[in-house]
């Protein structure tokens, strides 16, 4: 109707007074402009609305890109750090842990001491941890699907814990998980703990994992010595 409208109009361009003051086409189609004002209006309202958003969106990812790159390019020391803060942080990066509504967190943090830590690399590590643990998440059958993070004192180590009720880890992959480069992406792990194990060692730590299976979740512990 739109387009037949405006051929009318491009065919009476010549004699536009004429043709609205004594042709009966004339007078509908003036009814018929004044009838679209209202949905151009609210048609304009929404683009601007979404305008918004996507440039909210866009200051998100902003945000988010920003935090990486500061974190990828910190110094590469030793540097005294509070676990609890590190890893807040880092979930902070994690969109799907804001978005998915389907996803729960569990916060479990004891007041523990600051440790002395190389902040780079924890945060890669625990990046891959947690885009990991939703992975396993989403592909889990689990209605109720929770991530607990826990982070206590524990003898001379501080020691943060990541477990999802997930997919879980297949009982003969359990011995192939520390190897160069194992990866189980499509069953939900996906992460190369051997480079991880290597640089949490660097740091006097210990990494551990743990699952009793398909369908049974899996727990990732960073244990850092006391600084």
């Amino acid at each position: 109707n739109y387009m037949k409208a405006c051929n009318i109009l491009h065919e009476n361009l010549d004699n536009i007074p004429e043709f609205f003051a004594s042709d009966p086409k004339g007078e509908q189609l003036v009814k018929y402009f004044l009838l679209l004002e209202k949905p151009i209006v609210n048609s304009f309202k929404q683009i601007d609305e979404n305008i918004e958003v996507i440039r909210d969106k866009a200051a998100a990812i902003g945000n988010i890109i920003a935090r990486q790159s500061k974190f990828i390019n910190s110094p590469y020391f030793l540097e005294k750090q509070n676990m609890c803060e590190v890893v807040d942080s880092v979930i902070q990066l994690v969109p799907d842990l804001h978005t998915d509504s389907s996803i729960t967190i569990d916060k479990q943090y004891e007041s523990v001491p600051s440790i002395k830590l190389q902040k780079p690399s924890i945060i890669r590590i625990l990046l891959n941890i947690l885009d990991n643990s939703v992975h396993a998440l989403k592909y889990s059958r689990n209605l109720n699907k929770v991530l607990m993070i826990s982070i206590k004192k524990d003898n001379e180590y501080v020691t943060t814990s990541i477990t999802d009720n997930g997919y879980g880890i297949a009982e003969e992959n359990m011995d192939k998980i520390f190897k160069n480069s194992f990866t189980t992406k499509k069953g939900g792990f996906g992460l190369d703990l051997h480079n991880a194990a290597n640089i949490i060692n660097e740091m006097g730590g210990e990494l551990k994992i743990d699952s009793k299976g398909i369908n049974k979740g899996a727990t990732v512990s960073i244990s850092l010595p006391l600084a």
